[in-house]
């Protein structure tokens, strides 16, 4: 019920976004998203509020034939890699997709959002995360990498 919301204000968020952010490329080859767009954000490393939420729209071309999708976020901080847990309703891609559906076909363009919560009681620190669209077989859809600076909420 929420999901139209969110796709709403996403695109909203990102109207005023002209070109996509700058990312790197995830080790190994893995396909990377065509367009990365974070709110706030045109340069990195980006803000990371702390409190809020991470708001993105990537964009790709599908790789493969693929009947489920799932989000990975995987974290650097001080030197140390941790795997982000993603509650299901964030970490199913297929429930963010917007103008598709799962499954998926190869070569298709996918627009989807991700959200992510970034909790208060993080350090204020630089970060590096990796973001990647997994599918059913555990094969990269498509993968990125951006750097952060967690910074205190505004009162």
């Amino acid at each position: 019920m929420w999901r139209p919301t969110v796709l709403l204000v996403s695109l909203v968020v990102f109207t005023g976004l002209t070109e996509g952010l700058q990312t790197r490329p995830c080790s190994n080859g893995q396909p990377q998203p065509s367009l990365v767009m974070i709110a706030d954000c045109c340069e990195m490393p980006c803000n990371m509020v702390r409190g809020t939420e991470e708001q993105m729209l990537i964009q790709f071309d599908s790789p493969f034939n693929s009947k489920t999708l799932r989000y990975e976020k995987v974290s650097t901080i001080l030197g140390v890699i941790a795997p982000y847990p993603l509650p299901e309703e964030l970490s199913n891609t297929c429930n963010w997709l917007s103008g598709a559906s799962c499954p998926i076909a190869q070569g298709q363009k996918i627009t989807a959002t991700f959200n992510c919560p970034i909790l208060p009681i993080y350090p204020l620190v630089s970060v590096s995360n990796e973001i990647s669209v997994i599918d059913e077989e555990g094969r990269v859809v498509a993968c990125f990498v951006y750097d952060g600076q967690l910074v205190p909420a505004q009162n």
